[in-house]
């Protein structure tokens, strides 16, 4: 008869014991990781539809390189590809919270707008160019905060962005309707009818994005994708020519629908902190009450190629080879 193994027993209880512990675990990860699967079908999709839909130039819009459509196109595909790589789910452990912010150079592309006013104004203008200058005060400039559920590989992310917006007055823009119930020309200086329009303090976006990364590399680079919506807020700024300046538009209101789509590269360089890179592509349904019972709209889209800092809650683990 075989003699028992002192403590054998209290080591099967103990795995046991492990056992159900490891498997409560993975009950009560089970819906997150169930409903983050999903949502990243819907991503890829999302942006999918995204690359495919900036191949489309609106008629009569010149882009400038960098930020013409398709090198956009193909920024957002190198950037993000490999987040949708197979791989493991990432490090194990605690969710993580990452803060970040950046700034760069941007480009609004020109835009068809609207503008109408009580008194036989009804006006409607062809590709209105946009300048953003966002290296000018105030700059361009954004703000995020991603949490990623068990330190996975994907996450959910709040985005702020400050992108400014001034149509350029001196341009030659195509029109037709109405100004003060006279007809307009076909082709007029901007100047004729605005003494500004702009959105100087930004047509702000405020989004909520799901977000995927690849899984921890060499060298600590972490690519990733993202996709969302949210709504803007410009700072509506309009002006007509010859009226005097109380007559002028000048305060925030709040729009939308915005959406937009990006993909990036992280550099964890240090266990809580990393440096990313992005090519960013934001649009927004703008649609301003300007006093004197008038309103404008317009669509606008912007390129961003931005960078900057982030801070991690939780340390990096070793990269895997």
């Amino acid at each position: 008869m075989p003699m028992p193994i002192p403590g054998a027993e209290n080591h099967a209880v103990d795995e046991e014991r492990n056992k159900g512990i490891h498997d409560g675990n993975l009950s009560l990860n089970k819906p997150v990781i169930g409903w983050m699967s999903a949502w990243r079908n819907a991503l890829a999709s999302a942006v999918a539809v995204a690359v495919a839909s900036l191949s489309a130039s609106p008629d009569g819009i010149s882009l400038h390189l960098p930020f013409q459509v398709y090198p956009g196109a193909i920024y957002l595909g190198l950037l993000s590809w490999p987040a949708f790589l197979s791989g493991g789910q990432g490090t194990e452990g605690g969710s993580d919270l990452q803060l970040g912010a950046y700034g760069g150079p941007a480009y609004t592309m020109a835009s068809p707008l609207k503008f109408a006013q009580s008194g036989g104004t009804e006006l409607r203008f062809g590709a209105v160019p946009w300048d953003g200058q966002p290296f000018r005060s105030p700059p361009y400039y954004g703000f995020r905060g991603i949490l990623w559920p068990a330190n996975g590989r994907q996450g959910l992310m709040a985005d702020f962005t400050h992108i400014k917006a001034k149509a350029v007055k001196h341009a030659l823009v195509d029109q037709d309707g109405t100004r003060d119930g006279l007809p307009v020309p076909p082709q007029e200086k901007l100047s004729a009818t605005f003494s500004k329009l702009e959105f100087t303090h930004g047509y702000n976006l405020f989004t909520l994005n799901l977000v995927r990364r690849s899984a921890f590399r060499a060298k600590a680079l972490v690519a990733y994708a993202g996709a969302g919506a949210g709504i803007a807020i410009p700072h509506v700024e309009v002006g007509r020519t010859g009226w005097p300046m109380a007559s002028r538009t000048s305060e925030y209101q709040i729009s939308g629908p915005a959406v937009q789509v990006l993909g990036g590269v992280e550099w964890r360089f240090a266990p809580h902190f990393s440096l990313f890179v992005e090519y960013k592509l934001s649009c927004a349904a703008i649609r301003g009450a300007v006093q004197g019972g008038a309103s404008v709209e317009t669509n606008l889209c912007t390129h961003q190629l931005l960078g900057g800092p982030a801070w991690h809650l939780k340390a990096s683990l070793a990269m895997a080879p």
